[in-house]
């Protein structure tokens, strides 16, 4: 049994890039003897590919030589990555059939590389991260991926359908913190220190660390999976930063799987998981999500994948059970199959003292990213906040204290769903950008500002962004946020379903901890936090970027 240990390869942003690495493993020749038996294993190829590329060019070479003349379909595919991810040598050198090879590897790099638009798609890509993430105006957009625009129903419309049944607000504060703390003790689970998190423009921010352990064993699979990891939680005040710190630890602990035989132990209600085509599934009369119907770096073609129950929501009275992939909901989850992705970070996922909330929360995260990565950066859509409010000029004036200057952009889009960025520019030319969307905008607006990862350390300025931008009341900006949390959810599952697009809830709740937690997935929207050469351009970007380019 192999006993992976999560490393953090790198942050950029804050953000941390993990790996998972075998403790085992010390060199190319035994994992390669591993990956002989198993190839679809994610884990151990990505750490065999980086050991690979720390070689020098010759000792690639001769690497990939060796590799070209095996029998071994698994070890000749990562033959083939390695020589795509190398970028000094092409495959043709060494007689790579990708075609052939593409089936006999978890990862999604030959697929991708075997269709024929993926320069063009990769290409504007490329294009697309420079607005969004360095703010420029690329030029010459690609052609050939126009769509027709969609009509789409506002959500100030449908806050006008009437008040529907009410709920009992949230536990206070105290009681919710408290409640927290008893069910990680129940289930042994031990939060370390709480420290305060320095790279985020909540005053307040915290972090606390923990320690994660899995176990998976099925279907010819079996390792462990361990390591420390980190939470954050940020608020208005100390409080609310614990809670949502401790909230954050409920839905990254409940996102790592335990399997064991088809049985998923880490979730309160499995029925168990079931190895299936998509087609075959079909034929068997059982309720299926197409995965082409979610935004994948590259098409599924039908492969044998391994499914969970959830729960899909066409209408409030029109939900129905659907088999979805498991890996759509689970983070490094590394069952033998084909990976739908090259990377899936947790957007979708929320926690809550009620279903109801954690369903909400998933729902904003849905549509945080879908507004972030669908919307191009224009100066137009930008402006500062002014505010009548105590606490806000409070915190405002803290920020100007600290040298510190921000600016938001409006990205709510057709369904008027508040979205917000918020950016502030570092004098190291880096650009920190944070995002959030709420039924309520001064919620919006300041967790987007609280999701800047802006170091609030040594007194360090940022740079002021010199642009010439109006000023909006914080107090005028939309507010569609009913009177509970229960309200909120009808009214959103209300857009979408207006809109004719379903949301599926894939419930996560550990049987120890007992807190909902839920994945959140809604068909049609953006999910990649990442614009590389690999990713899809879907009509909807298209249409929302090609505005911007310069002819």
């Amino acid at each position: 049994m192999l006993k992976y240990k999560i490393k953090n390869q790198s942050t950029s942003n804050t953000i941390g890039y993990f790996q998972p690495q075998p403790e085992e493993i010390k060199s190319l020749e035994q994992g390669l003897v591993k990956l002989a038996e198993n190839g679809f294993d994610d884990f151990l190829r990505n750490y065999l590919l980086d050991i690979f590329l720390s070689f020098s060019i010759i000792e690639q070479k001769k690497i990939l030589e060796k590799l070209a003349e095996e029998k071994n379909p698994f070890l000749k595919s990562f033959g083939a990555e390695a020589a795509h991810i190398s970028k000094d040598f092409l495959m043709e050198d060494f007689n790579f059939d990708i075609s052939y090879l593409k089936k006999n590897t978890s990862l999604i790099y030959l697929r991708s590389l075997s269709m024929a638009d993926r320069r063009e798609h990769g290409n504007f890509s490329e294009k697309i991260s420079k607005n969004i993430n360095h703010h420029n105006f690329p030029e010459s957009p690609c052609p050939n991926i126009l769509a027709d625009e969609t009509p789409v129903e506002f959500i100030r419309q449908i806050s006008q359908m009437g008040k529907k049944e009410t709920l009992a607000e949230n536990k206070t504060e105290k009681d919710l913190l408290t409640h927290v703390l008893n069910q990680f003790e129940k289930a042994s689970i031990i939060p370390g220190t709480e420290m305060r998190h320095l790279t985020s423009l909540c005053p307040h921010a915290i972090l606390r660390k923990w320690y994660m352990k899995t176990k998976i064993s099925s279907c010819g699979t079996e390792f462990t999976f361990e390591g420390l990891q980190t939470s954050y939680g940020k608020g208005f005040d100390i409080e609310s930063s614990r809670i949502s710190c401790l909230m954050e630890m409920c839905e990254r602990i409940s996102s790592f799987a335990s399997i064991e035989d088809l049985k998923i132990t880490s979730r309160k209600k499995d029925p168990g998981l079931i190895k299936i085509s998509y087609s075959r599934g079909l034929e068997k009369n059982m309720p299926m999500l197409d995965p082409n119907n979610i935004r994948l770096e590259i098409p599924y073609n039908d492969e044998t994948l391994f499914w969970m129950k959830a729960e899909q929501a066409l209408s409030h009275k029109n939900r129905k059970e659907i088999f979805i992939p498991a890996q759509l909901s689970y983070l490094f989850l590394n069952l033998p199959e084909p990976s739908l992705f090259s990377a899936l970070d947790s957007t979708g996922l929320a926690s809550g003292d009620t279903g109801e909330r954690a369903k909400l929360g998933g729902i904003f995260e849905a549509v945080e990213r879908d507004c972030d990565y669908s919307t191009p950066f224009t100066l137009e859509s930008c402006f500062r906040i002014k505010s009548s409010l105590p606490e806000i000029n409070t915190l405002f004036d803290f920020y100007k204290d600290m040298g510190v200057d921000f600016f938001f952009q409006d990205i709510t889009n057709k369904s008027g769903i508040p979205a917000y960025r918020a950016f502030v520019y570092g004098i190291d030319k880096i650009i920190y950008k944070g995002c959030s969307s709420h039924l309520d905008s001064k919620k919006a607006i300041i967790d987007a500002l609280f999701e800047v990862p802006f170091p609030l350390i040594n007194n360090q300025p940022s740079a002021r962004a010199t642009y010439d931008l109006p000023y909006r009341e914080l107090e005028k900006l939309p507010d569609y946020s009913q009177k509970n949390v229960k309200e909120n959810l009808f009214l959103m599952e209300s857009l979408f379903f207006e809109n004719n697009l379903s949301i599926i809830y894939s419930e996560l709740t550990r049987p120890d901890i007992e807190i909902p937690v839920f994945k959140t997935i809604i068909p049609g929207f953006e999910i990649n936090g990442e614009f590389d050469e690999y990713s899809r351009i879907s009509k909807r970007q298209y249409n929302n970027f090609k505005t911007i380019f310069r002819d």
